[in-house]
């Protein structure tokens, strides 16, 4: 009975609610391609601690059809709801089977969810091995042209959850990633989940002129939104900000960095990409492609 009368409730709610594509309703839906629970917990506990009581998020799993009968399937959700549940982790769970993980992800995004209830925002790790990276940054793509933001979480670990953890945002400005990516660090800075997150938006600019009109504009953004975040600018006249960021991020135990837009090229974009932050332990590449005004979420 009970049951039947939080069905009706669900149907009630799902006829009510409206498509969530304006800023002022915007919640994080997570759609998170971990595998295994057990293999890829970080981005988990990464997931759970951006949703807590705000947004959804679904753990997904694609297993491979020849190895896995459709019968099977419901036994391992069960198995993968179970663990989560002895974990404390409130999540969805979607298993599917596919011929390979890239196209069982680019099915699941696409199907995935029930009326304007649908992921928002795509969770992944990466991948290490070669022969995969083209088919890896073809899914990319996808999520993008899905309208999907797309964050790529790179380690093994997850972040510390009772010490002060210490996130640079390198910033290009408001507009396109650098909104979402604000998002994400209040999102941190405002969780349970994390005791103590002290975010500092990094820049770097030409010359101590640009520096002093980055100073002014970023004071005024930061002033003008409802964040506690510190700032700092930093010049190079010769403008190699991989090596800048590689320094001077040394400490931090996030790097929240932007991607481009995903296109044919994305595949050697990211591995030149990820060459040049080697050095970075723990990083979050974002890549925005919902049409929200972020800055209003924090307004």
């Amino acid at each position: 009975m009970r049951n039947g009368m939080l069905l009706q409730i669900a149907r009630f709610v799902m006829l009510k609610v409206k498509p969530m594509d304006d800023a002022k309703s915007w919640r994080p839906n997570i759609l998170v391609f971990s595998g295994a629970p057990m293999k890829r917990w970080h981005l988990i506990d990464f997931a759970s601690g951006l949703a807590q009581e705000k947004g959804l998020f679904t753990v997904a799993t694609i297993l491979p059809e020849e190895k896995v009968a459709q019968d099977k399937i419901y036994q391992y959700e069960k198995q993968i709801r179970d663990y989560l549940f002895d974990k404390n982790i409130r999540s969805l769970v979607r298993v599917v089977r596919a011929q390979d993980p890239f196209s069982g992800a680019r099915y699941l995004s696409n199907a995935y969810g029930l009326g304007p209830l649908v992921p928002n925002t795509i969770l992944l790790g990466d991948t290490t091995d070669v022969s995969h990276h083209q088919s890896y940054a073809e899914m990319i793509t996808h999520f993008y042209q899905s309208r999907k933001n797309v964050i790529i979480l790179k380690d093994d670990q997850p972040l510390p959850s009772r010490n002060k953890i210490n996130v640079d945002l390198w910033w290009g400005g408001l507009q396109g990633n650098g909104g979402l990516m604000m998002v994400l660090a209040y999102m941190m800075q405002n969780s349970p989940h994390w005791q103590q997150v002290s975010v500092t938006i990094k820049m770097v600019v030409p010359s101590d002129k640009a520096a002093t009109e980055a100073r002014k504009n970023l004071d005024s953004l930061l002033a003008s939104i409802r964040v506690e975040f510190r700032r700092k600018i930093l010049v190079s006249e010769q403008g190699n900000f991989f090596q800048i960021l590689s320094e001077d991020s040394q400490g931090a135990d996030l790097v929240l960095c932007g991607l481009k837009k995903p296109d044919n090229e994305f595949s050697d974009y990211f591995e030149d990409l990820k060459q040049k932050t080697a050095t970075i332990p723990r990083k979050l590449f974002v890549v925005a492609s919902h049409d929200i005004a972020f800055k209003e979420i924090l307004s």
